[in-house]
């Protein structure tokens, strides 16, 4: 993760980002997470934001579900109009991220004879013509927490992506923490899993971990399948942001 990083990253840009991941890991008020958050102002252009928690089932379903809105900083009366409007149940950008659990483009949901997603939610109506949606899944509760960030320009950049997919899982955990709804088991890592885990936080690769532990990459990635399961994850990011915030392993 942290080469993948420096790959895209000049060095201050590398040490602001670490920085607000370690910092959102004793962030206790939404004020300060809020603050944390526009603070990625400083490593990429974004004008609105806002975080979105709700049942991945229940919107599949097409039912009303109970969605808890942080506003960060979006227009002023655009959730209310995306929530009057059910928006929701057709929210091209929501879905691809359900589909692929990675960071999304706006403007690569939705071409050709379909409208593109700021058109498809009225999000250009709000001077929101791109932008980037990313966000965490709870294995065990189907619980989603997503992020959003709009503007004005075109935010087509595969150094966001980089961005959103290390400091996402860290600003969901600290949002699951003030929201009051932690993660209420205490996984056990074994010592072998630990030691994966860290290798994982230092960007090594499955192969890269096979070759210092002196074992198969088989056996590195069942190690991985384990420790996704017992933290209730679905990614490597997430994985590590959810052992650094349980003390299982240290920044």
């Amino acid at each position: 993760m942290r080469k993948n990083l420096e790959e895209h990253l000049a060095q201050g840009d590398l040490l602001n980002l670490l920085l607000l991941s370690y910092k959102s890991l004793s962030c206790n008020d939404y004020n300060s997470l809020k603050s944390l958050i526009l603070n990625l102002k400083e490593l990429f252009c974004f004008d609105n934001s806002v975080c979105a928690k709700g049942n991945v089932l229940d919107i599949l379903q097409n039912t009303d579900p109970e969605i808890a809105i942080f506003d960060i900083c979006y227009p002023e009366g655009y959730m209310d109009f995306y929530m009057e409007k059910k928006f929701y149940s057709k929210d091209g950008v929501l879905f691809e991220f359900f589909a692929n659990l990675s960071p999304v483009h706006w403007r690569s949901v939705g071409k050709g004879s379909t409208a593109n997603y700021p058109a498809s939610v009225h999000a250009n109506e709000f001077n929101m013509h791109d932008g980037w949606t990313h966000g965490t899944l709870d294995a065990k509760s189907m619980d989603s927490i997503v992020f959003y960030f709009g503007g004005e320009k075109y935010m087509l950049d595969a150094r966001v992506r980089t961005i959103l997919e290390y400091i996402i899982p860290f600003f969901s955990e600290a949002y699951k923490r003030i929201s009051a709804t932690p993660n209420n088991s205490s996984p056990r890592l074994t010592d072998k899993e630990i030691e994966v885990l860290n290798w994982i936080k230092e960007g090594k690769r499955s192969w890269d971990i096979s070759v210092i532990l002196g074992v198969s990459q088989r056996t590195v990635d069942f190690h991985i399948s384990n420790i996704k399961r017992k933290l209730g994850v679905f990614s490597r990011p997430q994985a590590v942001a959810v052992g650094l915030q349980l003390g299982l392993i240290k920044f």
